[in-house]
């Protein structure tokens, strides 16, 4: 669900004219995805086998996919592309707690630890955060004249 909306979110934007930060939003959102399957690969951390899954698991559980890739995709799309519509800090508060949300129903299911979750809310606020910091001025400078974006 989370690709979807970064591809609809970003093609939105490209349409109204703001590709910088179409571009920005899929580099948050790619570039977390990256490093959360990294973190998965260097860490090998098993997942809990508390009961049996209802389906077949094949990644690793630290940190939290769900928990970091949704706190990633909402929050970047809060910042990135709803100032363009409303003011206010209602986005990014909601984005946080759907995203918190989403991560609760982890351990609950049992398909991660407590820790796992955690870390993945933690990693996805930081990543975003930094990343919509850092690329702030990038996507509000407007182009040279002649150049196209």
């Amino acid at each position: 669900m989370l690709w979807p909306i970064s591809i609809v979110v970003a093609a939105t934007l490209t349409l109204k004219g703001h590709k910088r930060r179409a571009a920005a939003l899929l580099l948050v959102t790619v570039g977390g995805r990256l490093i959360v399957e990294l973190l998965k690969w260097a860490t090998d951390r098993p997942r809990p086998q508390l009961f049996d899954y209802p389906m077949i698991v094949h990644s690793q559980s630290f940190p939290s996919g769900h928990a970091s890739n949704s706190m990633i995709v909402y929050l970047a799309a809060a910042l990135i592309a709803a100032p363009l519509l409303t003011r206010g800090r209602w986005p990014a508060t909601a984005a946080i707690v759907l995203a918190i949300a989403i991560g609760f129903t982890r351990p609950m299911l049992g398909v991660h630890w407590p820790s796992d979750v955690l870390a993945g809310w933690a990693l996805g606020l930081a990543w975003t955060l930094s990343t919509v910091w850092l690329l702030t001025r990038w996507m509000e400078e407007r182009p040279v004249a002649g150049r196209s974006d």
